[in-house]
This record gives C-alpha cells, structure tokens and sequence, in this order.
C-alpha cells in the first residue's frame, strides 16, 4: 500500500515539475517572438540615425557684397541647364535673365536676386525652380579710402571690414586726421555715417562700425587752435585729442608762458559770422583756470589765445590783427 502512495506521488511531481518546464519555454519562445517583432521597429541603421551633435542649420549671416553696376554674375537653375547664364550688371543696376526679361537688382545680394528669381521662373514656367546665383567679377568690391591717411586709394575687399582695418589698408591715420571720420555706403545702404576712433586704443578696437564694398572712407583734416603772444611756443596745433582741447591743454602744448607775460590781458578771440565783426573777443581769466577757481574752457576749431607781453602792447592789438597773425603761425603736431 505505502510502495503505491510513493509511486502516485512521484508521478504527481514529475508532471509538476514537466508542466514547470513547459511554462518555462513558452514563456521564453513568447519573449523573442515579441523581441523580434519589436526590433524592426525600434532600431534602425546605424547610417540613419543623426549623430548626437546633430542640430538645424543656423540661418547664414547678413549677406555684406550687394550687387551694383558692372558686376558679372554667373546664374545656375537645378536640372535646367538650357537656364545657365552669365550677365553683367548694367550702369541703371539691371540685368537681363532668360524667361523674365531685365529686373532690377543693384542693392541686392547675389542670394535675395536668386530667391526673386525663384519666385518668377515659378510663377509661370518652373515647378520649385532652384537658382543659385554668384558673383563671378565686382567692380564694387572695392572701398575708397581718401583723406588724412598715409597712402589713400583704392582697396579690394570680399566682405564688410571694420573701420579701423579699412583706415589700416590706408597705412593709418596722419598727425593731421581727424577723429570724427564719414562713411559714405554705397548702393542700397544710408548715405553717409559719422564714426568717430577714439585715441584710446581699447575704445578704437571695441568700434564696431562696419565698412562694406563699394563704400567710400573720408578722413577730413583735423581742427586747428593757434596759441599766440608771450608763450615758449606760439603757433598751430592740431586737435588731436578725440579732436578736444582746451585751454590749459592748449597752453601746455605752447610750452606755457613766459615770465614777462602779462597773463591778466589774455584773450581768446574765435570766429562768430553772427558777431558784427565776425569774431568774438572774450577775456581769459589764465590765472584763475591755472588755479581752479574758474573752469576750464572748451576751445573750438580756429580758436585763438592771445598772450600779451606787456600790458600796453595788449591794449594795441586788435582782434581781427590776432587772427591775422595766426594765418601765419608755425603749425605743430602733438602725440
């Protein structure tokens, strides 16, 4: 009786332990067959997937060469090669392209010509027409620089440039320039622009004031104060400080005073059209500017000081003699 309860039981757990092992490979079998229909779908090549680094492109910068008269561009349609073509800029700033005929296109890029071009070849004869367009010859790539630099003319230029590297394609600023220097644009920009390039070297590298082809760079001389009269160096003198001076810089570049000058009789005399003799006489109070008890005057182109040498002399020389006599005064330069 007990041999066949054994029995019975060992057959119950060996049916257990097949029906376990049954489980245990269906369960695996369902496991890769639901491996494998997933994979196809959530892998892919190696090739197709962008790296990680991978990002849309950036919009490209402002384009800085506009077209103008005289430019050759050569123009290239995708998959019409009928559409090729080389055209020169006429002196109104048209040009003639095959199927639409002369547009205008001085002031513009070589890529806004192109988009407009797009936009008439599929109007009417192209289904998304792809045009590339590029400058091939410039007569506008070019900038102008003329003036107070050491060698004036003309520069080639791809590609807008600072001011300060146009002026050093000039061979930089004279003792004479000017700080306050004009930019005149060419076609398709604003007239003209003031820029001014302080003498601080920092201040002139952060100015960022941009020159592009076709653009003319005028540096005017700069203003000129005379220091007369009982002084260790009378004459002129540029005003090369971020074209300012005043009147305590201004004697200190004449050397200051002699000692037998009669600094109470000072005068400054400077051209008004407005005043009735065309000039104004006003009275320096040296002494007290030296001393700090009176503010410094800010002195302007073609100013005058007047230093007499005696007391009874200053009283004989009249304004518009003093700006006689400055006519021919030594000009000097400072650093």
């Amino acid at each position: 009786m007990l041999n066949r309860i054994g029995i019975s039981v060992a057959r119950q757990i060996a049916a257990a332990l097949i029906a376990v092992a049954l489980l245990a490979s269906c369960s695996h079998g369902v496991a890769q067959a639901v491996s494998g229909a997933v994979t196809p779908a959530t892998q892919q090549p190696a090739s197709a997937i962008p790296p990680p680094s991978a990002a849309p492109a950036s919009p490209s910068t402002k384009d800085t060469v506009l077209v103008g008269p005289g430019d050759s561009l050569h123009v290239l349609v995708y998959d019409e090669q009928s559409l090729e073509q080389r055209v020169t800029v006429s002196d109104q700033g048209n040009a003639t392209f095959f199927l639409v005929g002369s547009i205008h296109v001085a002031g513009q890029s070589a890529n806004q010509i192109a988009r407009n071009l797009e936009g008439l070849l599929g109007g009417h004869y192209l289904v998304h027409p792809n045009v590339n367009i590029t400058i091939e010859q410039s007569a506008t790539m070019q900038v102008a620089v003329m003036g107070e630099v050491h060698s004036p003319g003309t520069f080639e230029i791809a590609s807008a440039r600072t001011i300060l590297e146009v002026i050093s394609m000039a061979g930089g600023l004279t003792d004479a320039a000017d700080r306050n220097i004009t930019i005149q644009h060419g076609t398709g920009k604003a007239d003209a622009v003031n820029v001014f390039v302080p003498n601080n070297a920092q201040d002139a590298i952060a100015q960022s004031s941009m020159v592009y082809p076709g653009d003319t760079v005028i540096v005017p001389k700069a203003g000129i104060i005379y220091v007369l009269g009982d002084v260790n160096r009378p004459g002129g003198y540029y005003m090369q400080r971020d074209s300012k001076l005043s009147v305590l810089q201004a004697l200190g570049l004449a050397g200051g005073l002699q000692m037998t000058a009669a600094a109470p009789g000072s005068r400054l005399v400077r051209r008004d059209a407005t005043a009735p003799n065309g000039y104004v006489d006003i009275k320096l109070q040296l002494r007290a500017i030296q001393n700090g008890k009176q503010k410094d005057m800010a002195l302007q182109a073609d100013d005058v000081i007047y230093v007499p040498f005696s007391y009874a002399r200053n009283f004989l020389i009249q304004g518009n003699a003093i700006l006689a006599s400055a006519t021919s005064a030594i000009i000097y330069t400072h650093p």
